[in-house]
């Protein structure tokens, strides 16, 4: 959906299972996860992804930013969430943006009390490729007592840059990470 997620998404404890997403054509800007964005002050806790199986890959033209809770966060918050699975994105152009919980975030956004056991990878011919257990890019964001049982991989080609961690693949200003763990 092009839509935004701007509420509140309490989950009660409840888990998602086998959540699958499998896309390969798109000449836009795109975003996956159980929420493709979450903006403006949405809140998204409590909730489980099991099983999850997230693949784009194929002729994608434009930023593809993927992660089992969200794609992307806009001044959000994801709280209390566990993911486990595999989430990987390849694009042709304009970058990839993989994390275990959320692929990209921005402006005051927060992760906090979160868990990811998950492979995640990122590629990209023509642009950056990000890829963390939590987060793939994270800018002005706040990541805070989070755990990751992560393998991370990112690849490119030419001038592409690469980066991965087990917590959150490239970290923009101001953003703070503390009481984190990964393995």
């Amino acid at each position: 959906t092009s839509k935004s997620f701007i509420g509140h998404f309490d989950g009660r404890g409840f888990t998602v299972y086998n959540l699958f997403i499998n896309a390969s054509k798109y000449n836009f800007n795109r975003f996956f996860g159980l929420f493709g964005v979450v903006e403006a002050g949405g809140y998204v806790e409590n909730v489980n992804v099991s099983g999850c199986n997230i693949v784009i890959d194929g002729d994608v033209k434009g930023q593809v930013c993927c992660g089992g809770i969200a794609g992307r966060i806009v001044t959000a918050t994801v709280a209390n969430c566990k993911v486990d699975g595999k989430i990987s994105a390849s694009t042709s152009s304009s970058g990839a943006r993989v994390g275990g919980i959320v692929g990209i975030t921005f402006a005051r956004s927060v992760i906090a009390d979160c868990y990811a056991e998950v492979t995640v990878n990122g590629s990209s011919s023509d642009n950056n490729a990000f890829a963390g257990g939590i987060a793939g890019n994270v800018e002005d964001t706040t990541i805070a007592r989070c755990w990751a049982n992560a393998t991370v991989s990112a690849s490119g080609s030419g001038s592409v840059y690469v980066a991965t961690g087990g917590i959150v693949g490239y970290a923009h200003t101001s953003s703070v990470i503390y009481d984190c763990y990964s393995s």
